[in-house]
């Protein structure tokens, strides 16, 4: 495509290495993303490195080994752009690897902290916390300070209470509360690897809040139908659609193709055709890849007053040719 790239694997087995090699063009037209996972716990090291030219790739890969078993939580520890590095593994005379180094392509180490324990929301039975009653009145006593109360227990709390406590916010919610809950989560899913998360990793703790934001998502319009109108895939007929600007569309994004012209499955073209019926906000999420997510593909006219909330995994052209 341009930007020449190579990926070389090489084995080294009178040293018991293999090396993984990501060569780049010197002008760095494309710069390759490279996501991280890595766990220590139960006293055994698992790392994976992983290449992509787009992030929605990686974050693919990500979820399913996640759920084949073989990470936990469906969310990187590490996310960079790379123009070019190298992963070398050493393995133990049994064959099993027991540590990897990671260089740039300048020879300058990568280093990669450790993140803790991790959770597969996936993979594990949400329990009711012992304290779950006491929980549930700081919901309705904190209505107002959610998000301070949240990072003020970030570190004491396991992964179960968290997932716990976060789930009784969003299913528990009246209509004038939906936009704080929103904002809460968008809070959380920004600043989460700033926090303070004591043990956790914290991209099991943005796993568990995207995903919960998401069963949100699905909800909300049942909810209030009267500020909130969803869609999906299989349900985004436009011609009945009434023309409100102070309703929101909530568009479901999974299965829209990357790009196209037809707005059935095009995530751009559908929403320039709500644009033309006169819709002004919209939330999009479980986003992946589709590419144009813009005003770019409105017209001429003059689109200030469009908003678009986006959650999930764009592809590079997000709001290009805004």
């Amino acid at each position: 495509d341009g930007p020449y790239q190579y990926l070389c694997l090489r084995h080294l087995p009178e040293k018991n290495i293999t090396e993984r090699v990501d060569l780049k063009d010197p002008a760095d037209l494309r710069p390759s993303t490279t996501a991280f996972w890595m766990d220590e716990s139960d006293k055994k090291t698992r790392v994976f490195s992983m290449i992509a030219s787009e992030e929605q790739a990686l974050q693919r890969m990500i979820e399913l080994l996640d759920k084949e078993g073989l990470i936990d939580g469906g969310n990187p520890d590490k996310l960079m752009v790379s123009n070019g590095m190298i992963s070398r593994y050493f393995y133990d005379d049994s064959g099993n690897i027991d540590r990897a180094v990671f260089i740039d392509r300048y020879g300058i180490p990568i280093t990669l902290s450790n993140p803790g324990q991790h959770y597969s929301y996936y993979r594990s039975t949400l329990k009711i916390p012992e304290n779950s009653d006491q929980l549930i009145s700081l919901i309705n006593d904190n209505r107002d300070h959610l998000i301070d109360y949240i990072k003020e227990n970030l570190v004491s709390w396991d992964f179960n209470t968290y997932r716990w406590f976060m789930e009784q916010i969003a299913m528990a919610v009246a209509k004038n509360q939906i936009k704080d809950r929103i904002g809460l989560f968008t809070d959380l899913i920004d600043y989460l690897r700033t926090l303070k998360t004591g043990a956790k990793a914290k991209s099991s703790l943005l796993d568990i809040t995207l995903t919960i934001l998401y069963q949100f998502f699905e909800i909300i319009a049942d909810i209030d139908n009267d500020s909130y109108y969803k869609i999906s895939l299989n349900n985004c007929e436009q011609k009945n659609c009434e023309n409100k600007r102070t309703q929101t569309i909530l568009i479901d994004a999974t299965g829209f193709l990357a790009e196209g012209t037809d707005p059935k499955l095009s995530l751009s073209m559908l929403l320039s055709g709500f644009y033309d019926l006169g819709w002004r906000n919209f939330i999009l999420y479980k986003v992946n890849g589709q590419r144009l997510i813009s005003t770019a593909v409105m017209g001429k006219t003059n689109t200030d007053d469009v908003v678009i909330d986006i959650y999930g995994t764009p592809g590079e052209y997000l709001g290009a040719f805004m």
